[in-house]
């Protein structure tokens, strides 16, 4: 969920924009890399493809424990949309879906980072109470007693925590829910990287070099399916709105 969040966040109008004034234009670039603006937009985006193609076979993994036939088949559905833009599921979400899908990909992410971060903190708390309970004599009673009683008690307030922060992630919820979530942010996702570097204009009978051998990809059979505001890259300067 972390990489699909920081791959949408790549392809925001802001960073486009970025990266075609600023970082592919850089005189060092050019010097060291290649001077062919076209030829870098591909490094780019053979990039960005084969990082959600990366993302896209760890789902698929996931898929095969879901219950949903849809989510099961994810590999070979997300193969024909790579292939041959079909998307029968209606996958590809609108730009205002997925940003509100990113702030729920950034939560989840947060809160589960959060959620092992206390689990840890909870088998600590019990590996001291185990400690004390079995210390025997070498403390007096009155104390021994005391450091129980202190650690019982922030056991119980440590597993309120987290069985709150289990609530609020994915540790309660389905492989479907947590599959069906990744599918659609992979699938808009590549949608946007067609839009992004022009994949999605016209019905080219050859595909782009830069992603022939990751993520290859035809014109979607539905353009409609996502409104995003950035055109292709070209050569000439992109402005900001």
């Amino acid at each position: 969920m972390s990489k699909l969040f920081h791959l949408w966040q790549s392809l925001s109008d802001k960073n486009v924009i970025r990266v075609r004034n600023d970082s592919v234009s850089l005189e060092g670039v050019h010097k060291i890399v290649s001077s062919d603006e076209s030829f870098l937009l591909g490094l780019a985006c053979a990039e960005m493809a084969e990082n959600l193609r990366l993302v896209a076979k760890s789902v698929s993994r996931l898929s095969k424990r879901c219950g949903d036939t849809s989510l099961r088949g994810f590999e070979h559905l997300f193969d024909e949309f790579a292939k041959l833009g079909h998307d029968p599921n209606c996958w590809v979400l609108s730009w205002k879906d997925m940003e509100a899908q990113t702030k729920k990909l950034d939560r989840y992410v947060t809160v589960t980072a959060t959620l092992y971060k206390e689990i840890e903190e909870l088998s600590v708390l019990e590996n001291g109470l185990r400690k004390a309970l079995q210390c025997g004599d070498q403390l007096e009673g009155t104390t021994k007693e005391q450091k129980v009683l202190d650690l019982q008690q922030k056991i119980f307030w440590q597993r309120q925590e987290v069985k709150y922060l289990k609530d609020r992630s994915l540790w309660n919820r389905s492989f479907d829910t947590a599959v069906l979530i990744l599918a659609k942010s992979v699938f808009t996702i590549l949608a946007r990287i067609k839009i992004v570097f022009g994949i999605a204009r016209g019905y080219p009978t050859s595909l782009p070099r830069c992603l022939s051998a990751s993520a290859t990809v035809h014109p979607t059979e539905n353009p409609t399916t996502c409104n995003f505001v950035s055109g292709p890259l070209k050569s000439s300067k992109l402005e900001g709105n």
